[in-house]
């Protein structure tokens, strides 16, 4: 690793994330690397702009996964930077960057095949890779992560793969009329990790064995539509979402007040109680 790779690779991220993350974040404007490489192309702030700018985000909403929505046609726009799947890396440039800003993260998951149904293992695999990852950087990093939302509740159409892959806790089969919904092994493994609000001190879990701060806010991203989200935290309690499909939950935990899931037949309603 040289200085000229460090420059390139903090090039790339400040394309990436610093481009909108150093205005709001930092000081109300882009990086400097973008001034210098775009120039006139980037509006200029007065110093009342950049005082309205800064501070206008309550947290930073990361999604890191797979890139499967399109192709990079010049290796060169890469800047040098290694491409990595280490969640626990880039949630410590975040909160070393950009002044410790809460972090939510909005999506994350892996892939499979688009011929797998329910024993979806690999997806499980990442899963708890970047679960483990997010609990390490809040637990030994101090990273103020305070909320991880799966991608995605049903397996849907990928822009660039179409109906290759799948991503969701639910198989989905497109060839059946009524789009029949059947869960994976990952649902059962997200109920228990939400159940348990984090890894039981099993010997597969050192030594990341622990739970995630009570209010920890667990969740699905659903492919199809928005679904709504009425955020409440009681002191001590811990309620997860409502989807009326199937009852997967109904426990009280140390965090846990009451939870369960459903799915209606015209939408989705993500709620908290």
């Amino acid at each position: 690793m040289t200085e000229k790779n460090i420059k390139e690779c903090q090039k790339s991220l400040d394309f990436v994330l610093g481009w909108f993350a150093k205005p709001i974040f930092i000081n109300g404007d882009y990086p400097e690397s973008m001034r210098s490489n775009l120039s006139s192309l980037l509006p200029e702030f007065s110093e009342e702009d950049k005082k309205y700018i800064k501070g206008t985000a309550d947290f930073f909403a990361l999604s890191f996964g797979a890139t499967l929505s399109f192709q990079l046609l010049d290796s060169h726009m890469k800047f040098q930077q290694l491409e990595s799947i280490s969640l626990r890396q880039l949630l410590y440039w975040i909160n070393t960057e950009y002044n410790n800003p809460p972090v939510f993260i909005v999506e994350n998951s892996w892939f499979v095949s688009g011929s797998t149904k329910r024993d979806d293992a690999k997806y499980i695999y990442y899963l708890k890779k970047f679960i483990m990852e997010t609990l390490k950087a809040i637990r030994y990093d101090g990273v103020n992560v305070f909320g991880y939302t799966v991608w995605s509740l049903l397996d849907g159409f990928e822009w660039h793969r179409g109906y290759s892959i799948r991503r969701g806790l639910f198989y989905v089969d497109f060839q059946s009329h009524d789009k029949k919904l059947i869960p994976k092994s990952s649902v059962l493994f997200y109920q228990k990790l939400i159940e348990k609000n984090g890894f039981p001190p099993l010997p597969e879990n050192q030594p990341t064995a622990g739970v995630f701060p009570c209010g920890f806010a667990w969740g699905i991203v659903d492919n199809y539509i928005q679904a709504t989200l009425d955020y409440v935290v009681h002191q001590g309690q811990y309620a997860i979402i409502h989807a009326d499909f199937c009852s997967w939950l109904d426990t009280k935990g140390p965090c846990c007040h009451h939870s369960c899931l459903s799915y209606p037949d015209s939408a989705v309603q993500v709620t908290r109680y």
